[in-house]
């Protein structure tokens, strides 16, 4: 391994109150409260969720490249009114097809580019059952009733 930039959440800013939601939590078995994941959380560090590979979750970031404005859109059509060019309503959102989606810089007019990390698979893995009901915005009664994956 090797120091380089990177992608990051700052979980860290809300490390003592998922601690707290930790101690509310009935383990089974119970020694794992204060052991395997006591120890992960108080241990806690910012999570870098890019990962510089191919295939996976496109990291949802273009910078510009005049004046390196960073920009996340918040959803397709934020991603439509932003392009440069024309982008179709079943547009493809992996690579290599978002690849080729060049916005417009809002601060100086100058070409954004997506940048090329993808993201941890764990994201995935945290976020399937939330995503596969559009979940908080729609189907929240489904979502309710099934729960198809615990958090890892």
């Amino acid at each position: 391994y090797y120091a380089m930039e990177g992608w990051f959440i700052k979980t860290t800013n809300f490390k003592n109150e998922i601690i707290n939601n930790n101690n509310n939590i009935e383990w089974f078995p119970s020694h794992i409260k204060e052991g395997r994941m006591g120890n992960f959380l108080e241990n806690m560090v910012d999570w870098n969720i890019g990962r510089n590979r191919y295939w996976g979750t496109p990291l949802n970031v273009w910078i510009c490249n005049d004046c390196n404005h960073e920009y996340a859109p918040s959803s397709i059509k934020d991603l439509q009114n932003n392009s440069i060019n024309k982008i179709d309503e079943d547009i493809e959102l992996h690579r290599p097809y978002v690849d080729n989606i060049t916005l417009s810089c809002p601060k100086c007019n100058g070409k954004m580019s997506r940048v090329e990390e993808v993201i941890d698979v764990w994201f995935d893995s945290g976020s399937m059952p939330f995503a596969q009901h559009h979940y908080p915005f729609d189907n929240q009664k489904i979502f309710n009733q099934h729960f198809p994956a615990d958090f890892i």
